[in-house]
């Protein structure tokens, strides 16, 4: 094993007690991200379909209604 090797970095925020705080703060920056993708979209005159060789990974919350 590498002597660089060692925890993860969930496991090194879990130990100081900043787990929890930094997945919320990630939960918030990929929905805002999202939103603001969206708007563009809507700005561009452009479809819901991914485009190709996009990077957007789809959200399993941000499936329409009509599908």
């Amino acid at each position: 094993m590498s002597q660089h090797m060692g925890s993860d970095l969930d496991d090194f925020l879990a130990e100081d007690g900043l787990l929890e705080a930094s997945e919320a703060e990630s939960l918030k920056r990929v929905i805002a991200w999202r939103l603001l993708g969206t708007q563009a979209m809507g700005q561009r005159d452009c479809t819901r379909e991914p485009m190709p060789g996009s990077l957007m990974v789809p959200l399993k919350a941000n499936v329409s209604p009509t599908e």
